[in-house]
């Protein structure tokens, strides 16, 4: 095998694994694998045009049988024909990508790779909420209008999206932030952020985001809006900012993010602009905004805590 470098004495664990999953490949591209595989695929198709399987296969509200969860047959036939193609192709692609230009596309591509995955999601929904109420209405029955339509949308994404990666892309790109020192404070600070991140994403995905001043009962006890959700986001991105400045950064940070939430459940509380009053989510903002005080005071706390050990020395 061939060494990447000169300091490469040895080939490394990922090289091997890659030379593995070849040899695998090459006995998948037997004749009575092509054969099953075309099998699964056609039958994907049947349970798909007259079986009682929906054509789409991610799950949406109101669909009485759903591929999804648990996964159905047509869903799991069809993952493993389109693993197929992908295998039968691999060749072909391969000539492909080693075109200089078209590799360089890949690689380009690759710099931003991760924050195209994180904002694909949120652009769809942006697009989707812009387009489908009057603009451009996905036609009732489907028919070839529809892709066409589907054209358009994908186009109208992929335009925000490029434009959403040029300006978060360069948080991907450069170089790596300074590692969170390890006081007490910032440690505070980080955890109570990763714990306000998860609750701001269940948050969202438990509510509707086109009406982002709705209220919804989730967990059936539990009064949320989306734009309370999003503000749990945006707090916890504050707590990180914090976190990695110091101990002084981070408890401010902590008493801020505290202060964020008062706005928001004082408007539902006397419901201003039209909102509607809920004591349950006045009583949610109150929690939050309560432990995240009583996270700035046990910050402070450990910070007197470090400074005694030093002043005694």
């Amino acid at each position: 095998m061939r060494t990447v470098g000169a300091g490469s004495a040895s080939p490394s664990a990922a090289r091997r694994y890659a030379a593995f999953v070849d040899r695998r490949m090459h006995r998948l591209l037997a004749p009575s694998a092509v054969l099953l595989l075309a099998v699964l695929g056609g039958g994907a198709l049947v349970l798909l045009a007259a079986g009682p399987y929906p054509a789409r296969m991610v799950g949406v509200p109101g669909d009485e049988l759903v591929n999804m969860n648990p996964p159905t047959a047509a869903l799991t036939a069809l993952a493993v024909a389109q693993v197929g193609v992908a295998v039968l192709a691999r060749h072909v692609l391969n000539r492909w990508l080693r075109r200089p230009r078209v590799w360089t596309v890949v690689v380009a591509l690759n710099l931003s790779i991760m924050s195209i995955y994180l904002w694909h999601q949120p652009v769809m929904a942006v697009v989707a909420r812009l387009l489908a109420p009057s603009v451009l209405p996905h036609p009732d029955p489907p028919g070839l209008s529809r892709w066409g339509l589907r054209l358009v949308w994908f186009a109208a994404a992929g335009l925000l999206l490029a434009t959403v990666v040029l300006l978060v892309g360069r948080f991907e790109r450069g170089a790596p932030p300074a590692p969170a020192p390890r006081r007490r404070p910032a440690t505070i600070a980080a955890v109570t952020s990763v714990v306000l991140a998860e609750l701001g994403l269940l948050g969202v995905a438990g509510t509707d985001a086109g009406s982002p001043f709705a209220v919804s009962r989730v967990l059936g006890a539990i009064d949320v809006a989306p734009v309370v959700a999003m503000v749990c986001v945006g707090v916890a991105m504050l707590l990180l900012w914090g976190a990695r400045r110091g101990d002084r950064a981070a408890r401010r940070s902590l008493l801020a993010g505290a202060a964020a939430f008062l706005p928001v459940g004082c408007a539902y509380a006397v419901g201003i602009g039209g909102l509607t009053p809920s004591t349950r989510l006045l009583g949610l903002v109150g929690i939050l905004s309560i432990g995240l005080l009583a996270a700035e005071a046990a910050a402070t706390g450990s910070a007197d805590t470090d400074r005694a050990p030093r002043a005694g020395r």
